[in-house]
Order: C-alpha cells, then structure tokens, then sequence
C-alpha cells in the first residue's frame, strides 16, 4: 500500500500530470455540453457568488475531497512536525509531509479540485437547462437541442428516474425548481462520471483495495 501510494505521488508530482489532468477533465465536460461548459467558465470568473456557490456544492458533494486524496495523504505543514510527541510520529509526518509536496510541485491537486469544481456547479445547471429544454424552454446551451437529448442526459448521465423527471418538469413548468437534493445529486453525478472516483462502484471490487486505489488515478 505504501509502495503504490509512494509511487503515485511521484508520478503525480511531474507539472505534465497537471496538464494532462486540466485538459482530460475539461474535454470531458466538453463532450455533454460545450456551450454549457463555456458559460459555466464565464460566470466563474466573472462572478464572486457563482464562484462561491460552484466551491459550495464541490464541498457539499466531497468533490474537493476525491481524486488526489484516493492517495490517503493527509494536508499538513513543517509545523506538525514539530508537534509530533515522539520520534516516530515525527518521521511519520515528515513522510506524509514529503507526499504533500510531491503533490503540489506538480499542481495536480489545484488541477484536480478546480475539474471537480466546474463539473459540480455544471451538473445543477445542466440539470436545470434540460429540464426548461423538455418544457419548450430554450437558452443559448439548448439551442437546436432536442428534447430527446435533454431526456437522455437526465436519465443516462444524470441517473434520474423517469418518474421523478416528469415531477420536476411539472414543478418548474408551475414556476418551482428542482429540490436541494437533486441538485447535490445532480453536482455528485457530474464530477464523478467525467472526472472519475478511485471507490465503488465506479471501479471493479478488487481496485477498492487501499493498495491498488492509488493506480485508479491514472
């Protein structure tokens, strides 16, 4: 276990693994909404409360917590060291302490929490522009979208049930919106099926062991 993780964070501490993990993360969210995806890229940069509300449903979702922490590395500091009370907690932290840096030489966890980030916020928002698509409601995402596709996305990507698509469109065609839950649910399935998750079930049983999880990140 310690090995793979070892080997993990060295392999993530290269700047290229940054980049590599930038451009996959963002094609993938590309490729169920480019128009989304650029709208989502705007208002996070223009606006200071979607900014926050995007980091707000990350956390509300763990997604600030997946990814790089499939490594088990703790967050922690020269300081912590120094508080280590006997001489192998100390060569314990310092160890952890050399993972984390490994970690950010390479920008992969920036990288990673910023994908996870914009997958999350867009997830509640494709939720709600198909929803508005399937009710004859169209935007500048939507536009020449068909009300299959819409469907398609909510049932497939977004795994609503038919049942509960057809009381969500009800309720926003009388003015109401989805409920708090199923925009977490809707933030939670957006970054893990583009940006993936080291648990199940999202990988076969035998890659949950704490030995393997690490290799899952690439």
């Amino acid at each position: 276990g310690e090995i793979t993780r070892a080997s993990a964070a060295v392999g993530l501490s290269f700047p290229i693994s940054a980049y590599k993990n930038l451009v996959l993360g963002q094609i993938q969210l590309g490729l169920i909404s480019g128009r989304e995806l650029m709208k989502t890229w705007y208002h996070y940069m223009t606006d200071k409360s979607f900014k926050a509300e995007a980091k707000d449903y990350a956390t509300k979702v763990g997604a600030a917590y997946s990814g790089t922490y499939d490594l088990f590395i703790k967050p922690t500091t020269p300081l912590n060291i120094l508080h280590s009370k006997t001489a192998k907690e100390a060569v314990g932290t310092a160890y952890g302490l050399g993972k984390e840096t490994l970690i950010k030489t390479g920008g992969m966890r920036p990288t990673e929490l910023f994908n996870r980030t914009i997958a999350s916020v867009m997830g509640v928002k494709m939720l709600d522009i198909h929803l508005d698509n399937m009710n004859g409601v169209k935007n500048f995402s939507t536009r020449g979208v068909p009300k299959s596709y819409s469907r398609s996305i909510l049932e497939n990507a977004l795994r609503f049930e038919p049942r509960e698509i057809d009381n969500m469109l009800k309720r926003k065609k009388a003015g109401g919106a989805p409920s708090e839950k199923q925009k977490l649910w809707a933030a939670d399935r957006a970054h893990t099926i583009t940006q993936g998750v080291g648990d199940l079930p999202y990988i076969p049983y035998w890659m949950g062991n704490q030995g393997w999880k690490p290799f899952t990140l690439f």
